[in-house]
């Protein structure tokens, strides 16, 4: 190909040998679990959270603050869910981007826009189901087809330092 490659620096790929290496082994017995065990038996999930960040797809259609309001107002009502506080858009004094929320009986939703390419969505449910959130993205990402979706993010929102969604306890004569 005709290509010269220069290697410049390599960081943190090799391991240095150790003479004489003896590993350990530990066995689950050899650790106190009661305060790991403890914490996992009183944790109380209250709901989900998931952030989506998304983009617009090269060459795709730019959006607006008003594209945001209206996807949003129109995912909650095919959704059908409770509306307690109305989307409320927030256009001015934060660049050319725009963030709209709105809370509803079943949770919050926030969305920002960076007024470029950049929609980060973060949906609260008191429902920890997990298809609520899929559910919401995919509406949301009809009415807006320009977005793609980069991350999704979910985790537990609750009390006594919360690690599990509910579905995921175990009783604790299981363990």
């Amino acid at each position: 190909s005709g290509l010269d490659v220069v290697v410049r620096k390599v960081q943190g790929a090799l391991v240095k040998a150790q003479d004489e290496f003896i590993p350990q082994y530990s066995r689950k017995d050899d650790y106190d679990l009661e305060d790991s065990l403890n914490q996992y038996a009183n944790q109380k999930s209250f709901g989900r959270q998931t952030v989506f960040q998304l983009t617009i797809n090269d060459g795709g259609t730019p959006i607006s603050s008003a594209s945001i309001e209206k996807a949003l107002a129109e995912t909650i009502t095919d959704l059908e869910y409770t509306v307690t506080e109305g989307v409320v858009l927030i256009a001015k004094g934060i660049g050319d981007g725009a963030m709209a929320a709105t809370v509803m009986k079943e949770g919050t939703v926030v969305i920002a826009w960076d007024g470029d390419v950049r929609v980060d969505i973060n949906l609260f449910t008191f429902d920890e189901t997990e298809t609520l959130a899929t559910d919401f993205m995919t509406r949301f990402s009809e009415r807006i087809p320009t977005l793609q979706l980069l991350l999704r993010d979910e985790q537990p929102r609750g009390i006594n330092r919360v690690v599990n969604f509910a579905e995921d306890y175990i009783k604790s004569e299981e363990y």
